[in-house]
């Protein structure tokens, strides 16, 4: 989904496992998929991604599991999904 509105229509509509997403988007924050996502109390795990550093600890209270800093190379990916207990097979490091 490239826009909040778009996001929150498709968690109505399909039950994700994970969710990567940024923090800027055109209209609105990653924080208000992030709002949405806890409003209907959806088990889905998030892993955010911005490049503003400052906003890891506001991203984890509000509900992400875990903040990604840009730049990242595929290897934090694939410790953010062991992390998260999935297991990554089509990423290499």
């Amino acid at each position: 989904a490239l826009t909040v509105k778009e996001a929150c229509l498709k968690l109505l509509s399909y039950q994700y496992d994970i969710m990567f997403m940024d923090l800027n988007l055109t209209d609105g924050s990653g924080f208000d998929i992030i709002h949405y996502k806890n409003k209907l109390n959806l088990n889905t795990k998030i892993v955010v991604i911005s490049a503003y550093d400052s906003e890891a600890n506001k991203a984890i209270n509000a509900g992400a599991n875990i903040f990604l800093a840009k730049p990242f190379a595929i290897k934090r990916i694939n410790e953010a999904l062991g992390t998260l207990n999935f297991l990554p097979n089509n990423l290499t490091a």
